[in-house]
């Protein structure tokens, strides 16, 4: 049997394999397929030295390919271990992420942060319940440019003392001119617990749910 046919079952068999188990293929069945090559070529024309060291260099790189494959998924493991301890050690800290959500707790108030890309003369905040519907507005007036905090009292316009929930916010500045600044707004609150479950850390800040790769600032609570 002549060795180009042999790799040719060879190359069939693994194209059929690859498509029906893609992500099964491991060192030891390329090593396989590799030596049955060897053990079925012809005697009379044998696979040429050449040919041979080329065979090994590429099963050489696939051998370094895998290692380092296998060293990769243990460092983002580690890392994925780390990240679970640092967000543990969070509980009970305030943290800050960009976003537009506020945690209310009843017969309480809540902070707000955001960061004006100018100074303005004017702003005002507006605060929307989880049905989008506008329950709160009222004005900062004058802001300079950077960070920032408003404190809402918890009461809507017409002086009710609103439910715990999870509220949204929007912020609106204009400058000297009456032109619009650019404004970040963002969630802060206390971290209640954490989640392990996905690659990266949840932190539990009231009913939200934040990606610690989100969190900007970390602080103790006031």
């Amino acid at each position: 049997m002549a060795i180009t046919d042999v790799s040719s079952v060879v190359q069939n068999q693994t194209s059929q394999t690859s498509t029906q188990t893609r992500n099964q293929l491991g060192e030891s069945d390329f090593l396989k397929m590799f030596t049955t090559q060897m053990q079925y070529q012809d005697p009379l024309n044998p696979m040429d030295a050449t040919q041979f060291t080329s065979q090994l260099a590429q099963f050489s790189s696939l051998d370094q390919l895998f290692n380092m494959s296998n060293s990769l998924t243990q460092l983002l493991q580690a890392g994925q271990t780390m990240n679970s301890m640092e967000a543990l050690k969070l509980i009970g800290k305030e943290v800050q992420a960009n976003g537009n959500s506020l945690v209310l707790q009843e017969g309480s108030g809540v902070t707000g942060s955001f960061s004006l890309a100018g100074a303005a003369t004017q702003c005002t905040v507006s605060i929307y319940d989880g049905n989008g519907t506008l329950v709160r507005s009222f004005p900062l007036g004058a802001m300079p440019a950077g960070q920032g905090q408003f404190s809402w009292d918890g009461l809507s316009n017409a002086g009710e003392t609103m439910p715990s929930g999870t509220y949204t916010y929007q912020m609106q500045a204009k400058d000297i001119n009456g032109k619009d600044v650019q404004v970040q707004t963002q969630t802060s609150g206390v971290v209640t617990g954490v989640k392990l479950g996905g690659t990266v850390p949840q932190l539990s800040v009231g009913a939200l749910d934040l990606p610690l790769s989100a969190v900007t600032v970390v602080r103790d609570p006031a």
